[in-house]
């Protein structure tokens, strides 16, 4: 069930096995996690292991499994992915964290006088208010519409080219989405096991 902000309370705990975990709430932790799930450097169980050492303040479950589905659910907010409307199309990626820092560290500036460096926020209030930018197109709401933007057969080629430009260089289709195919890999068989020291 997709998480309600306006009757729930922001959640900092996860129950697996009944037992009840605290976890690190902070979006700075999620970003850093988001961070190390998309690095090359590391492999899938350094990946697996780490990210649930940040998650997990004080102790990791020993039910990996479930711990790291846990997290990825959290990082969604609860909500199970839309299904898009055109079936076996994949939709374009419109934002980076990572690539488009600057651009959401100023726009919180602007929208709400937010400064990202000397706050503590919970994971859930930074996604809502990130996704709900006002619509004064602020950089980073024109980068995520030049890279949502679909190139309209009616448009004269002038325009095809230079929509065609803004959204080669903007594109963030080039960098794997490696989050996504590394959770598919281990909630789906791949031997991620990681033993508790």
């Amino acid at each position: 069930m997709p998480f309600n902000f306006i009757l729930n309370e922001y959640p900092k705990e996860i129950v697996i096995d009944e037992v009840v975990f605290q976890v690190n709430t902070d979006f700075k932790c999620i970003l850093g996690i988001i961070q190390l799930l998309n690095d090359d450097l590391f492999s899938n169980e350094e990946k697996v292991k780490a990210s649930l050492a940040l998650f997990y303040e004080s102790s990791i479950p020993n039910n990996t499994n479930e711990a790291y589905s846990e997290m990825l659910n959290f990082i969604h907010l609860y909500n199970e992915e839309k299904e898009s409307n055109s079936p076996g199309r994949k939709e374009p990626r419109v934002m980076d964290y990572e690539i488009d820092s600057g651009a959401i560290y100023t726009a919180f500036i602007e929208k709400y006088q937010i400064d990202l460096q000397e706050v503590t926020m919970h994971w859930f209030k930074f996604s809502t208010l990130l996704e709900n930018l006002s619509t004064e197109k602020p950089r980073l709401l024109q980068l995520i519409e030049i890279r949502g933007m679909e190139i309209d057969e009616k448009l004269d080629s002038k325009d095809k080219a230079k929509l065609r430009k803004l959204k080669n260089e903007y594109s963030l289709e080039e960098k794997e989405d490696i989050m996504s195919n590394f959770a598919d890999a281990f909630l789906f068989g791949a031997k991620a096991e990681v033993k508790r020291e």
